[in-house]
Protein backbone atom coordinates (compact mmCIF):
# COMPACT_ATOMS: atom_id res chain seq x y z
CA UNK A 1 0.00 0.00 0.00
CA UNK A 2 1.00 3.11 -0.72
CA UNK A 3 1.90 6.97 1.38
CA UNK A 4 -0.19 6.86 4.83
CA UNK A 5 -3.14 4.78 3.02
CA UNK A 6 -4.98 2.07 5.02
CA UNK A 7 -8.16 0.09 3.17
CA UNK A 8 -11.57 0.39 5.12
CA UNK A 9 -14.41 -2.11 4.58
CA UNK A 10 -17.18 0.10 4.89
CA UNK A 11 -19.95 -2.17 5.24
CA UNK A 12 -18.27 -3.37 8.82
CA UNK A 13 -18.75 0.05 9.95
CA UNK A 14 -20.99 1.32 12.72
CA UNK A 15 -22.49 4.51 14.61
CA UNK A 16 -19.65 3.98 16.93
CA UNK A 17 -15.86 5.41 15.66
CA UNK A 18 -13.44 3.89 13.73
CA UNK A 19 -10.14 5.12 15.05
CA UNK A 20 -7.50 5.11 12.57
CA UNK A 21 -3.82 6.38 13.31
CA UNK A 22 -1.19 6.51 10.34
CA UNK A 23 2.27 8.10 10.69
CA UNK A 24 5.07 8.44 7.78
CA UNK A 25 7.85 6.39 7.71
CA UNK A 26 11.11 7.91 6.61
CA UNK A 27 10.87 6.77 3.24
CA UNK A 28 7.25 7.44 2.64
CA UNK A 29 8.56 11.20 4.01
CA UNK A 30 11.36 11.36 1.70
CA UNK A 31 9.06 10.76 -1.39
CA UNK A 32 6.52 13.56 -0.30
CA UNK A 33 9.49 15.49 0.41
CA UNK A 34 10.71 15.55 -3.20
CA UNK A 35 6.83 15.92 -4.55
CA UNK A 36 6.24 18.64 -2.68
CA UNK A 37 10.05 19.86 -3.85
CA UNK A 38 10.67 21.16 0.36
CA UNK A 39 13.71 21.09 2.44
CA UNK A 40 12.98 18.21 4.47
CA UNK A 41 9.75 16.75 6.38
CA UNK A 42 9.99 15.56 9.94
CA UNK A 43 6.79 14.04 10.85
CA UNK A 44 3.39 13.36 8.80
CA UNK A 45 0.59 11.78 11.04
CA UNK A 46 -2.97 11.33 11.09
CA UNK A 47 -5.34 10.57 13.44
CA UNK A 48 -8.69 9.97 11.87
CA UNK A 49 -12.17 8.84 13.26
CA UNK A 50 -14.91 7.12 10.51
CA UNK A 51 -17.89 5.90 11.73
CA UNK A 52 -21.11 5.22 9.30
CA UNK A 53 -24.83 6.55 10.72
CA UNK A 54 -26.66 6.57 7.58
CA UNK A 55 -24.14 8.59 6.00
CA UNK A 56 -20.23 7.97 6.37
CA UNK A 57 -18.65 10.26 8.57
CA UNK A 58 -14.74 10.84 8.53
CA UNK A 59 -13.10 13.77 11.16
CA UNK A 60 -9.88 14.19 12.85
CA UNK A 61 -6.14 15.75 12.01
CA UNK A 62 -3.26 15.23 10.03
CA UNK A 63 -0.07 17.08 11.14
CA UNK A 64 3.64 17.82 9.68
CA UNK A 65 6.22 19.32 11.09
CA UNK A 66 8.43 20.46 7.51
CA UNK A 67 11.28 22.12 6.95
CA UNK A 68 10.74 24.79 4.00
CA UNK A 69 12.81 27.54 1.99
CA UNK A 70 11.65 31.48 2.10
CA UNK A 71 11.70 32.25 -1.29
CA UNK A 72 12.18 35.62 -0.93
CA UNK A 73 15.07 35.81 1.62
CA UNK A 74 15.95 31.94 0.99
CA UNK A 75 16.26 31.09 4.17
CA UNK A 76 15.34 27.91 6.14
CA UNK A 77 12.07 27.93 8.62
CA UNK A 78 10.70 24.83 10.35
CA UNK A 79 6.50 24.97 10.13
CA UNK A 80 4.04 23.09 11.78
CA UNK A 81 1.03 21.82 9.72
CA UNK A 82 -2.24 21.07 11.02
CA UNK A 83 -5.30 20.11 8.77
CA UNK A 84 -8.68 19.76 10.01
CA UNK A 85 -10.44 16.76 8.52
CA UNK A 86 -14.52 16.99 8.35
CA UNK A 87 -16.03 15.52 5.57
CA UNK A 88 -19.00 13.52 5.21
CA UNK A 89 -19.37 10.91 2.30
CA UNK A 90 -22.82 9.14 0.96
CA UNK A 91 -22.67 5.46 0.81
CA UNK A 92 -22.80 3.34 -2.58
CA UNK A 93 -26.08 3.06 -4.32
CA UNK A 94 -27.37 1.23 -7.18
CA UNK A 95 -28.18 3.74 -9.54
CA UNK A 96 -26.44 7.41 -9.93
CA UNK A 97 -30.17 9.10 -9.99
CA UNK A 98 -30.16 8.34 -6.40
CA UNK A 99 -31.77 11.62 -4.97
CA UNK A 100 -28.79 13.19 -1.92
CA UNK A 101 -30.06 14.31 1.52
CA UNK A 102 -31.65 17.33 1.82
CA UNK A 103 -28.23 18.51 4.42
CA UNK A 104 -25.67 17.37 1.68
CA UNK A 105 -25.01 19.89 -1.06
CA UNK A 106 -23.81 18.14 -4.63
CA UNK A 107 -20.55 19.38 -5.97
CA UNK A 108 -20.69 21.95 -8.77
CA UNK A 109 -19.24 20.50 -12.19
Amino acid sequence: MSLLMTTINIETLTKDPFEISLKATPDERVEVQKRLNIISIENIEAKLHLRKKGLIFLKGTIQADITVECVRTLVSFQQHLKINVDETFLPPTEGTDAPLPEEVEPLEE
